[in-house]
């Protein structure tokens, strides 16, 4: 099942260190994730004034490992887009056609990008699935990426 869409300036790069190596702050889908597994989410001030996302457990990395290991049970397809910008218009695209489960968010998109769209999203559809460790040394870029699951994520 469709989990989640999201973009990136480095697609793989964005997947391999910030989901599948990250932490609750730098991804907003091991956010998503955790707050769909039951886990409450504390937010914090930072003396410089950012702010400080973790999985609000006396030790936030045992709850970020069980998000890593759902992730690493995934299946990840990618594709590359011209530019930065056309990869986030197209997200969109994607996540309004697609619905994937954990994308709550829904944004308008250019419709005179609509013929580009379409053949993007076929090809992202027909991409190669890869587990997490096929997506080391891949050909990356600014693109779009589709995470996938056999299972719905839940705390059981």
């Amino acid at each position: 099942m469709l989990i989640y869409v999201g973009d990136g300036r480095d697609v793989i790069k964005r997947i391999r260190n910030n989901h599948l190596k990250g932490n609750v702050e730098a991804s907003s889908l091991r956010k998503h994730l955790a707050i769909e597994m039951g886990y409450q989410i504390s937010v914090s001030k930072r003396s410089s004034g950012s702010q400080r996302i973790r999985i609000a457990l006396p030790e936030p990395e045992k709850g970020e490992n069980i998000v890593s290991a759902y992730l690493s049970g995934g299946l990840w397809q990618y594709i590359i887009c011209d530019s930065y910008e056309e990869a986030n218009a197209f997200q969109w695209y994607v996540i309004e056609k697609l619905e994937p489960c954990l994308n709550k968010d829904r944004r308008s998109w250019d419709t005179s990008r609509l013929p580009k769209f379409e053949i993007l999203l076929h090809n992202l559809q027909n991409s190669q699935f890869y587990e997490f460790g096929g997506l080391a040394g891949l050909i990356s870029g600014a693109g779009v990426y589709a995470f996938h699951h056999h299972q719905y994520p839940t705390t059981s």
